[in-house]
């Protein structure tokens, strides 16, 4: 397979690159389709100058070539001029399954609430937190049209990577508009998509015998087809996006907004996250930590944030039509100095009910999301274990913000009955995760609350 490292920033291959720092490289995993920039490009191309996605994406539309990424980076910190965001943020929502497979049929089931999720952030949110989720709307969509995700058989690095990304091009294609409302849209994709994926899988069928002989020319002609299919699949959507998000709300809308508190670093703090009780609308805070959240349906509604080393904050508040109300979150004053673990205390669920957020079960473990540390930092870390706990915490430190690769080193386990211990961070360490080892089942049958805290 090709480099695992997609060109972004100060590493560039033409003019799509976005202007972030190379801390956000790209990880490409063993079961992606190879050409997403590629393909993804092409879409860009495709879409008129006065589209109205490109005027709602503004400085972020060339960016969409790295964001179409992010479904393989769960786990993940990116960071841009010092400030982290979490790439499960853009990931995670309620209605779609935290660890779906890319492959059919299961990838089935991001199609709709994708779709959906990437049309209210074009509405509802800042263009910076829209482009992440069209783009993880595009990497779906682009990896239904991957012959080894839509044929999940035969040798699968083959089958995605031997394809010419430079021959990528959908300039005599024509452009796809879905619908021209919600529904319809919603409707005509979820078709587009099942005889997308359809004829996909035949080419995977095709391919297969010709990458088992390793007939590279064979396989490389067949999945061009398929990337410039993606192409086009993912330019129908993207035009399709914008002039649904572009019309006039159907009737009187409000707007909420509001300010939490971000940490300063070193190391990059990780940017808060504003969440909708009871809906699948959230928003991450800019660096400063202000949010909005705009085109509310008038009523009430209960909010919950998320910051790092704190409980979920939660608040009250009542969309007027018309009017743009500010929020306020109790005790947020002082969450900004609680540490940096993210749910330290499991009980922030809004993507699911029987498991927390930022938080993931991995055959034997509960893995946290990263935690940002300066290389030789002091932390201190409390654990408050539950009464006969037999589990055990490991400290994993890193120095690749990307979900696997890079340095690691673990810190002897600490068991129930140690409930505090201070650590300091190797000089090459740039962020830490943190397994909860312990038998199936929900964390806190073995602990209350795990406090990352550093030492001044």
């Amino acid at each position: 397979m090709r480099s695992l490292v997609r060109p972004l920033a100060g590493t560039t291959r033409g003019a799509y690159a976005p202007a972030i720092t190379a801390a956000v490289a790209l990880v490409r995993l063993a079961a992606a389709w190879g050409p997403h920039t590629e393909i993804t490009a092409a879409a860009l191309q495709k879409i008129p100058a006065q589209s109205p996605i490109r005027e709602l994406l503004g400085p972020e539309w060339n960016g969409l070539t790295s964001w179409c990424w992010m479904p393989d980076r769960r786990r993940s910190l990116a960071v841009e001029n010092g400030v982290a965001f979490l790439t499960d943020d853009f990931l995670f929502l309620p209605g779609v399954p935290p660890d779906v497979s890319h492959t059919m049929p299961s990838v089935e089931a991001t199609w709709a609430p994708c779709f959906r999720r990437a049309l209210d952030a074009l509405r509802m949110e800042t263009p910076w937190n829209a482009a992440r989720w069209v783009g993880t709307l595009l990497h779906f969509v682009e990896d239904t049209g991957a012959p080894p995700h839509a044929w999940p058989r035969g040798p699968h690095g083959p089958m995605e990577n031997w394809v010419r990304a430079d021959k990528i091009s959908i300039a005599d294609s024509p452009l796809r508009v879905l619908g021209e409302d919600d529904d319809s849209a919603a409707a005509a994709f979820l078709a587009a998509m099942r005889r997308y994926a359809d004829e996909a899988a035949e080419r995977g069928r095709q391919i297969e015998p010709l990458a088992t002989a390793s007939n590279r020319p064979g396989v490389e002609a067949i999945a061009l087809v398929s990337a410039n299919e993606s192409a086009n699949m993912a330019a129908a959507v993207l035009e399709t996006l914008g002039r649904l998000a572009s019309q006039p709300p159907a009737s009187a809308v409000g707007e909420l907004h509001g300010r939490l508190p971000v940490a300063r670093g070193p190391p990059p703090p990780v940017r808060p996250k504003v969440m909708v009780a009871g809906h699948p609308w959230s928003t991450v805070c800019a660096p400063d930590g202000r949010w909005s959240l705009r085109r509310l349906p008038p009523g009430e509604y209960e909010l919950i944030a998320a910051l790092p080393g704190c409980s979920p904050l939660r608040a009250r508040a009542n969309v007027v039509a018309g009017h743009d109300t500010e929020v306020q979150f109790e005790s947020s004053s002082a969450a900004a100095s609680r540490g940096r673990l993210m749910n330290p205390d499991f009980s922030l669920r809004w993507t699911r009910p029987n498991a927390p957020d930022y938080w993931q079960w991995q055959k034997e473990s509960w893995g946290s999301e990263a935690v940002p540390v300066a290389p030789g930092e002091r932390i201190r870390l409390l654990v408050e274990w539950t009464p006969h706990s037999t589990a055990s915490l490991v400290v994993r430190w890193r120095n690749s913000y990307a979900p696997t690769g890079g340095r690691t080193a673990s810190e002897p386990p600490i068991a129930p009955g140690e409930t505090e211990r201070e650590l300091v961070a190797p000089d090459w360490a740039t962020n830490a995760r943190l397994d909860l080892l312990m038998r199936p089942g929900d964390p806190t049958n073995a602990v209350r609350r795990i406090s990352w805290m550093p030492v001044p």
